[in-house]
């Protein structure tokens, strides 16, 4: 058992990701099915019976392409172009149509050279080929489908193409009952804008590989050593698509030291990064107390959270897709297990699904992910080039137990409530704020364990709670409620032992009772009602007690001296005999 390191494949770019787990999956599969590979540090490390000259041998003479086809796309390769006359129609100033689709474009060439191609190694694909082809002519698609003829194509390629091409189609898309759903990692199904995954995928193949005589390209094995070792290389493709998966080679403005450049493509890059994402099969899942339809289940693919990297906006969840959580895990691991971790890896936060990035990293800190796991490598899929997608690492958390992060399922349906009001459109700028300054801040407690952590979520809540008051209106027209009464263990968490702490949480613990009202200290801050109910704290919004509340900003001595007199004020007009505060925490002189 040979034990090799790969220093071309790293949990940063994506591209390098998905090329460990095609190497993986490709040696177990069509080589040493015990093979077994692990995460150490930035690199992937592959255990298994062959050493590093076998490896390369195994790539350049043995590897069998997985035949992965996409006829629903217009760029696949199975429709050609519309044949146009030299001759411009004066009134829309374009060369007339014929309406006869007869002219070859570079991915119908491609799909033609691979179909006649004789080598053995490209045997299953030419027959995937032959059969898509023979499919889309029966279903007398003339052009890509759209809409429910494209539904229909798809169910039918998946039924009658062979296993090998399932797991394909599975990984770009997930058929629910009524529409198509599709994985961020493969855009649009295979394809993302005018790129075409699937077509790049089979000219890739033929630069490394002689298509007839199955004999690996003069610089197959420069290449594929860079793909692996990290070695350097020179001679890469220039302007080759690289897509989604590796933006720092993607080319375009402001890229280099000129103004422009052309993309830098190492072939073997682009075809293992393609035959790593087979590993990515969606399934369809569905609540089984819900009455709603299916929805994509991607593994470990969440909605879109502005939050934890450097350019974070709430703006981004709009246009992102959603994002992903790649897993690293230390341990030598078959594909087998690698697969099933892949196919049914969830992530749990308070009893439910992890809906969006803030709840992942809530389960990677709870432990509410498959175990084995030692971090997650989590990317977004936005817009920052025109209206193409890229694949942004965006961070990366360590999987361990912090106890202070089920703190939040106390109050996890209101953040849940206020999350959702404060994004809608007619939501007021100050809670936008307040979300974001939250979810940073429950962040950082996902990232590290601490008395201050808890405190930042404390002083966020309130914030919220401000931006909440401060647009009455809007917050009652959204249903929402104050922050929920916590339980004590709050205050044991964000017990830092400072005097300041002791002293916050005295104050916060001063209530009265003025004939029927039971007044916390909370109502001279915001306009609130509360009361106890079956030995419960109770609150909610009062509109008229606006009057009762004195807290300002500025000198918290002139602040703390105007709560005391509206407290006073309230004392005697509920013709209370004495002063009735009193405090459950004290703070000594």
């Amino acid at each position: 058992m040979s034990t090799i390191s790969l220093p071309g494949c790293a949990p940063v770019p994506l591209a390098h990701y998905l090329k460990a787990l095609a190497i993986l999956r490709l040696v177990a599969q069509q080589r040493d099915a015990s093979a077994k590979g692990s995460w150490q540090g930035d690199r992937f490390v592959l255990q298994s019976a062959l050493n590093e000259s076998a490896l390369l041998t195994f790539f350049l003479h043995e590897y069998r392409p997985t035949p992965i086809v996409a006829p629903w796309n217009g760029g696949s390769g199975f429709y050609y172009q519309e044949h146009k006359l030299k001759e411009i129609d004066p009134t829309i100033g374009k060369r007339i149509k014929t309406g006869v689709r007869d002219q070859p474009t570079t991915a119908t060439k491609v799909v033609d050279q691979l179909i006649a191609s004789k080598g053995q190694r490209l045997e299953t694909y030419r027959n995937v080929l032959n059969l898509a082809k023979s499919i889309v002519k029966q279903m007398e698609y003339a052009k890509a489908p759209a809409d429910t003829d494209k539904r229909l194509l798809i169910e039918k390629l998946r039924n009658e193409l062979p296993d090998e091409c399932v797991s394909g189609i599975d990984a770009g898309m997930v058929l629910l009952e009524s529409r198509v759903s599709y994985s961020p990692l493969l855009g649009t199904g295979w394809n993302d804008g005018n790129t075409d995954f699937t077509s790049n995928f089979m000219q890739r193949l033929t630069d490394v590989l002689d298509v007839n005589s199955d004999a690996p390209a003069p610089s197959a094995e420069v290449w594929l050593r860079a793909a692996l070792f990290g070695e350097p290389v020179v001679g890469l493709l220039s302007g080759a698509a690289i897509g989604q998966f590796f933006p720092a080679a993607a080319g375009g403005d402001n890229s280099s030291s000129g103004f422009r450049a052309e993309s830098l493509l190492n072939p073997w890059d682009f075809i293992l990064l393609i035959e790593g994402a087979v590993v990515f099969a969606g399934a369809a899942a569905k609540r089984l107390e819900s009455t709603t339809a299916g929805y994509s289940s991607a593994p470990f693919c969440v909605k879109q959270a502005g939050i934890g990297y450097t350019t974070a906006a709430l703006a981004d969840e709009s246009s992102a897709r959603p994002e992903m959580w790649m897993p690293l895990w230390d341990a030598p691991t078959g594909f087998r297990e690698v697969q099933a971790l892949m196919s049914e890896g969830r992530a749990q936060v308070g009893g439910r699904p992890a809906r969006n990035g803030l709840d992942f990293a809530r389960a990677v800190a709870s432990l509410g992910v498959d175990r084995g796991i030692v971090a997650f490598q989590r990317y977004g899929f936005q817009v920052r080039n025109g209206l193409a997608y890229f694949a942004m690492p965006l961070d990366r958390l360590p999987v361990s137990r912090n106890l202070q992060v089920d703190l939040l399922n106390d109050c996890d349906a209101w953040m849940d409530s206020f999350r959702r009001a404060a994004t809608a459109d007619a939501a007021p700028a100050s809670a936008a704020r307040a979300v974001l300054q939250l979810e940073s801040a429950i962040l950082a407690l996902c990232r590290q364990s601490d008395a201050k952590r808890v405190q930042d979520v404390l002083v966020a809540l309130g914030g919220c709670e401000r931006a909440m008051a401060a647009s009455l209106k809007w917050t009652e027209k959204a249903y929402l409620k104050p922050v929920p009464p916590l339980p004590p263990r709050w205050l044991e968490a964000g017990d830092d032992g400072s005097k300041e702490y002791r002293l916050a949480a005295s104050l916060a613990s001063v209530y009265g009772k003025y004939g029927d009202a039971y007044m916390p200290l909370r109502r001279q801050l915001e306009p609130i009602k509360c009361g106890v109910r079956n030995g419960l704290l109770w609150v909610d919004w009062e509109e008229i007690a606006r009057v009762d509340v004195a807290w300002h900003e500025g000198d918290v001595i002139d602040a703390l001296n105007a709560v005391m007199a509206r407290r006073l004020v309230l004392a005697q007009k509920a013709g209370a005999p004495r002063w009735s505060d009193t405090a459950r925490l004290f703070a000594s002189l």
